[in-house]
């Protein structure tokens, strides 16, 4: 799952949303690459992917960085304002703190074999990535709302 993490401070008033330290919230725009769905993988290259996969094999290694140029958020999401589904929920990794609200963009990302090889070579502290999601949690009558 690919997923963008947007820092931004909220207003106390606000009641949608679950709040961390100071204010502070979290919120994760994520799609699900085709990729992972074997017949969807497109045979091509997505272009717009280029900035990530092109600078993949400078941080293979845990603890590595690379600076990448910025480029439009919107070369892996159109711009949309309805047709998504939102929840609060938690991060996918320790300590799973609960203040998140993630944004789900229903079109998923095209991914080509190649490009997708390329994060398959991505390591952890443990050696290669073989998964890296986290058990499916309970709802906790937390609604999931789709906005049309």
């Amino acid at each position: 799952m690919g997923t963008i993490p947007l820092s931004r401070k909220i207003p106390d008033t606000s009641r949608e949303f679950i709040q961390g330290p100071m204010g502070q919230h979290l919120e994760i725009l994520t799609t699900i690459p085709r990729g992972w769905i074997r017949r969807y993988l497109t045979p091509v290259d997505n272009p717009y992917l280029d900035p990530l996969v092109n600078n993949l094999r400078h941080v293979i290694n845990p603890g590595s960085a690379v600076k990448i140029d910025p480029f439009p958020m919107s070369w892996f999401y159109p711009e949309f304002n309805h047709c998504y589904y939102s929840y609060h929920g938690s991060l996918t990794y320790p300590p799973c703190s609960e203040l998140v609200t993630w944004i789900i963009q229903p079109e998923p990302v095209a991914i080509s074999p190649r490009q997708l090889s390329l994060f398959r070579v991505l390591e952890t502290e443990d050696g290669p990535i073989i998964s890296n999601s986290r058990p499916l949690q309970h709802l906790n009558n937390r609604p999931i709302c789709y906005y049309d």
